[in-house]
């Protein structure tokens, strides 16, 4: 699973030329007291950002023993994008927040920690606390194969994959167990699938359909022990996430490495270090294009209101110091169109703008919103 988000200590930012320089932004004003900044989102508009800072305590030493006297942080904040003012805590997580949603409607802001796994629903307007779930006693919800939390707001829908986890000396196994769809607000069973092998899902727009890549591998061990991989039956399964019925399968002949709907919720994207996959869903036919992902990890994946970019961001780990890298590409042709690199050593959240402008991420120990300058020759992203 992945490891929490962790605190930026040391951040510069790059020009797409690679000279050292600060790049256009808006810092974000912190508050008092946090243990850093662990979530970023914008709103559906782009006119507000959601923050979750990790939560730390202080304490002091009475008769040789330390003494916890205070808990910080573990709150979530809400931004104005535009001068970068804080507006206000929306209140106690209760421990690190580390994911942070909105709904399309920007009624509901949700929250959650991997630190306990629970999930928070949040009214941004008033600022009043909704419904609290608590998810750690839910099979494969913190320790399964996807990250948490796995969830739509549309349709109220948490899904779950539990993982059967082998280790040897150097290596560890994770195989997919049983798929578990359940209702959000009350943690009720939905509907399952026993012996899945999902790797990774996506929902589309509405929370109606789930997508998810399913890969049959097989392992097999050398003389000393080591154990090696055959991928077989890759497929994309299209299914309703209301009542896990399959809609559609796209059998794929190799990995794939992020999927994601189009913000029209018709087109499914299946991406590779390759090449990508467009699939219409309605008319079941595939378009492919020259686009490929980077080698590296892609840490966040978005697409802009027209379905015509994709913004990713990774870290390069190519020269010294590491370098964090985000990127809008063409969707059709992969061509890069805007860039923004930042020596990096750690790690952090970053999060795009609806519009893919903009990039909310901590500079050193500043939250900040940071402009995404144009590649070299083009015009400003329309």
């Amino acid at each position: 699973m992945r490891a929490p988000l962790l605190i930026l200590t040391a951040l510069a930012l790059l020009g797409c030329g690679g000279a050292v320089g600060a790049a256009p932004g808006v810092p974000l004003q912190p508050p008092p007291e946090h243990g850093g900044i662990f979530a970023l989102t914008f709103s559906p508009d782009g006119k507000t950002v959601a923050g979750g800072t990790g939560q730390s305590e202080a304490g002091e030493i009475r008769d040789g023993r330390e003494v916890i006297t205070e808990t910080l942080g573990g709150e979530v904040l809400l931004w104005d994008a535009s001068t970068g003012r804080l507006r206000w805590s929306l209140g106690r997580h209760g421990t690190s927040v580390t994911w942070l949603a909105f709904s399309r409607d920007a009624r509901t802001l949700a929250s959650a920690s991997e630190n306990d796994a629970t999930v928070k629903l949040w009214d941004p307007a008033s600022g009043r606390l909704v419904r609290t779930l608590d998810a750690a006693k839910l099979p494969g919800a913190r320790d399964g194969m996807l990250p948490f939390p796995s969830l739509s707001l549309e349709t109220m829908t948490l899904v779950t994959v539990g993982d059967k986890r082998t280790r040897g000396k150097g290596w560890q196994i994770d195989e997919p167990q049983e798929l578990t769809v359940r209702d959000l607000a009350t943690g009720q069973f939905r509907w399952s699938v026993p012996h899945s092998d999902v790797r990774r899902i996506a929902f589309s727009p509405d929370g109606k359909l789930l997508a998810a890549t399913e890969e049959h591998v097989e392992w097999s061990f050398d003389p000393k022990g080591e154990p090696s991989g055959t991928v077989s039956d890759a497929r994309v399964v299209l299914r309703s996430a209301l009542t896990g019925k399959v809609l559609k399968t796209l059998p794929r002949q190799s990995e794939a490495q992020q999927i994601a709907f189009l913000p029209d919720g018709k087109t499914l994207a299946v991406l590779s270090t390759e090449d990508t996959e467009l699939w219409d869903i309605q008319a079941g036919r595939v378009r492919r294009t020259p686009l490929r992902l980077p080698q590296e990890l892609v840490e966040q994946l978005a697409f802009s209101p027209d379905g015509r970019r994709v913004a990713w961001t990774y870290a390069d780990y190519s020269g010294q110091p590491c370098r964090r890298r985000a990127e809008v590409r063409s969707l059709a042709t992969g061509e890069l169109e805007a860039s923004l690199v930042r020596a990096d050593l750690t790690g952090g959240p970053c999060t795009f703008a609806p519009d893919l402008r903009r990039l909310a991420g901590v500079a050193g120990f500043q939250p900040a919103i940071l402009e995404l300058p144009t590649a070299e020759g083009r015009g400003s992203l329309q």
